[in-house]
């Protein structure tokens, strides 16, 4: 094409497995990401010439090679295979069939649909390396009591290969006795990965931990853990109140410890602080009517406001 002066179009085929590791062996895995860099390098280099350089990415289709590798797994027909693509996949409702890598490829190779298109991965997998199901598959997991929060993310390790985090978080105590509980299968395939698995002891950390590359997915709200109320703003807030019973219900809420053991003395105290003043004894009698005068002389002299009386003190005797 070169050499001849003749613009056209290139076109490879690799697999879904090109952006995404695990989907199959590694050998497997690292020949389709190896084709990727490829067409990406041609299409720098034939770019001047007017030649596109471009790739196909195909999900798991029911080709007759891929019929004769699913054999040992005892699936030996299309509709097998089909079936098994469609229940791991996202795209819901239509099954990949090899005349849709067959349009695709068309699509590329058109002058006039992609005239402008090089160097790109054109992957067809129904959004499949693009949405994480991993949320999905524990949320199913867990029809009847689903977790109150998931935090699923991806980590490096200094090679440079992935692997992934979990945090879940349930609205109650979970217990299994099934090691294998949270295993994952492979989406296409039968191989199983089991996990390290572990009790978060502090979930906040842990939660920010492993989110630290940004690279992340989360459902539902993340719960924290309680602080513990300080006794003095307990207890300040306690004697705010108006009342002891009041008071006492501040105390229950952030001082349950205090209301269990001490509550007789608490009470006592709140009932001391909240303590009403006598109210000041008013005579109900005020008309002396019809009493003789030498009982209400007598009263005059005798009964008076405290306010008005004198301390008794030490009598003194004539000076000397």
């Amino acid at each position: 094409m070169v050499k001849r002066q003749v613009r056209g179009s290139i076109i490879c085929t690799a697999s879904a497995a090109s952006v995404l590791g695990g989907l199959g062996p590694i050998a497997y895995n690292t020949s389709k990401h190896g084709l990727v860099g490829l067409v990406r390098a041609a299409a720098s280099e034939l770019g001047k010439h007017g030649i596109r350089v471009n790739c196909v990415s195909p999900y798991f289709v029911a080709t007759p090679l891929a019929i004769s590798g699913m054999s040992a797994m005892g699936i030996n027909n299309a509709s097998g295979i089909e079936a098994l693509a469609s229940s791991a996949g996202n795209l819901k409702g239509v099954a990949l069939k090899a005349k849709h890598i067959a349009e695709a490829a068309l699509f590329l190779a058109s002058d006039e649909s992609s005239v402008y298109v090089s160097g790109h991965n054109l992957v067809v997998d129904g959004g499949y390396t693009v949405v994480d199901n991993s949320i999905i598959f524990l949320l199913e997991l867990l029809p009847s009591k689903p977790p109150s929060y998931i935090r699923v993310a991806e980590e490096h390790h200094d090679d440079g290969s992935p692997h992934v985090h979990c945090l879940i978080q349930f609205p109650y105590k979970f217990q299994t006795i099934n090691r294998q509980f949270f295993d994952l299968t492979s989406a296409i395939g039968s191989e199983q990965y089991h996990g390290n698995y572990q009790a978060a002891r502090d979930a906040a950390t842990v939660n920010d931990y492993i989110a630290k590359e940004g690279v992340f997915v989360e459902h539902g709200e993340f719960i924290g853990r309680k602080q513990k109320s300080s006794a003095d703003v307990v207890y300040r807030e306690a004697i705010s109140q108006d009342n002891t019973e009041s008071a006492l219900e501040v105390i229950r809420q952030g001082a349950p410890c205090d209301y269990v053991i001490n509550f007789d003395k608490v009470k006592t105290n709140l009932n001391r602080i909240y303590k009403k003043p006598p109210t000041p004894y008013t005579n109900p009698f005020s008309d002396f009517e019809n009493i003789p005068a030498i009982m209400t002389e007598w009263a005059h002299e005798n009964i008076r406001d405290p306010a008005y009386e004198t301390p008794a003190g030490p009598q003194q005797g004539p000076s000397p």
